[in-house]
């Protein structure tokens, strides 16, 4: 820890007691050390995470908050060097199954154009920008590092003043957001930049901010600000029909935002037809075993001009299904276990107005959470990538988050007496988890 150059200031080490968004590559490292996944022989390892942890030095050595710099990029080819000389396990996959974690903005862009021997390693990163095959996973490696299929996108790590403020840690709060006479003051709501400056046209979200604010500023069901009271701006937020969950730069934090507080949240896409320069696909975390159709809205950013009517033509009956997805599937979207029984007090920033009850929940839920989703993810993968283990324990449904999620929640009725406030009747949650394990393509 320490103040001053580490960017942080007042003693505290600039993500952990500030921001820890960029810290995943951290919290990665740490679930692995303590969980049962973990190997010692390297022999029946079915992956081999590089841990590399390029958010310490993103401001004191420079290694880039926004993109991996050339300083980040010397580290990890002198990692790459080491592990490649001392064992044989890189030069025997080709690197297919070693996993390396970018936190950055723009997660690993420019990395496997710097280093070709990187092409075929896994990256983990919070920014799915990703290359259309053939012809723009060749054009564009550089600037669109994401390989569907084969990198994965995780949630960056949420601010824990606004964790235990969540609706989902009480009966009380989650009773609230699922009743279906539930009504609304804004069709949407939005607090947050618009521009950083009027030079960098679309680069900044893609447009998608400038354009709204352009088209409905003014709409009194609309609420949009570019800034706001935190506290009001987290109330208000419960009473919009859908939250906009647009990127900034890189990666955004709104669509958590908008799950933690129990608000649908608003996602818009650019059709590659509509913008040349930047439409494409940007994979939302975990879209390999999390269907996102279920718990968020998809809108194109041409169909802006007809948002208010879109939203508006969105039936009780859907939005209130979408919400009891986002109920059972808001635990694998954050990282949990930071915040509950595995909290090291060195490092993680408390959390403030989360009881003796609310820290049980998250020590329960964290099995469910960002990390055990990630393990889940890279188990169901594993009979496309030929692993001893796979062949010898083929996945099954009960393997799976559906397969979780149903026993779990084992119906209506168990539902009314959990303990646990995130568990909605066993449909929803095979909606909201579904794990395609018959997909393996």
């Amino acid at each position: 820890r320490g103040g001053g150059g580490d960017g942080g200031g007042g003693g505290c080490c600039w993500w952990a007691g500030c921001d820890p968004a960029y810290s995943a590559d951290v919290t990665i490292l740490r679930a692995l050390l303590r969980s049962p996944h973990r190997v010692t022989n390297p022999a029946d390892a079915d992956y081999f995470y590089v841990p590399l942890l390029l958010s310490l030095g993103m401001r004191t050595h420079r290694y880039g908050i926004y993109m991996p710099s050339s300083h980040a990029a010397r580290l990890v080819s002198a990692a790459l060097e080491y592990v490649r000389g001392v064992w044989p396990f890189w030069n025997a996959s080709g690197g297919r199954d070693h996993i390396f974690t970018f936190t950055g903005d723009n997660g690993a862009v420019w990395m496997r154009a710097r280093l070709p021997l990187l092409t075929e390693a896994v990256f983990i990163t919070h920014w799915g920008d990703r290359c259309l095959p053939p012809n723009d996973c060749v054009r564009l490696a550089g600037w669109r590092a994401h390989w569907h299929k084969h990198d994965i996108v995780v949630p960056p790590l949420w601010r824990p003043r606004l964790l235990s403020a969540s609706p989902w840690l009480s009966h009380e709060g989650t009773r609230a957001v699922l009743r279906a006479e539930k009504t609304f003051a804004y069709l949407l709501y939005f607090v947050g930049k618009v521009h950083r400056s009027a030079r960098e046209g679309d680069s900044y979200s893609y447009g998608v901010r400038q354009r709204l604010f352009a088209l409905h500023a003014n709409r009194s069901d609309f609420y949009l600000r570019a800034r706001a009271n935190a506290v009001e701006a987290e109330a208000t937020a419960a009473e919009a029909k859908f939250c906009l969950a647009p990127h900034g730069t890189g990666f955004g934090m709104r669509q958590y935002d908008a799950i933690a507080l129990g608000c649908v949240p608003l996602i818009i896409r650019i059709p590659r037809a509509e913008d040349v320069q930047f439409g494409g696909f940007i994979e939302q975390p975990f879209e390999e075993v999390l269907d996102w159709r279920e718990f968020a809205l998809f809108v194109n950013r041409s169909e802006l001009p007809s948002l208010p009517s879109i939203l508006a033509s969105v039936s009780v009956q859907t939005h209130a299904r979408m919400r009891r997805a986002i109920a059972c599937v808001w635990p694998r979207l954050f990282w949990l276990h930071a915040f509950g029984a595995h909290a090291d007090a060195h490092l993680d920033a408390p959390l403030t107005n989360c009881d003796a009850r609310c820290r049980a929940q998250l020590a329960a839920l964290g099995p469910s959470d960002a990390f055990g989703t990630l393990m889940m993810l890279l188990r169901n993968r594993l009979p496309r990538n030929g692993s001893r283990a796979a062949a010898a324990a083929p996945v099954t449904a009960a393997g799976t988050a559906v397969g979780a999620a149903v026993g779990a929640a084992g119906g209506v009725e168990t539902f009314a007496g959990a303990d646990a406030s995130w568990m909605t009747n066993a449909a929803s949650c095979v909606q909201a988890l579904r794990a395609g394990e018959s997909d393996k393509s």
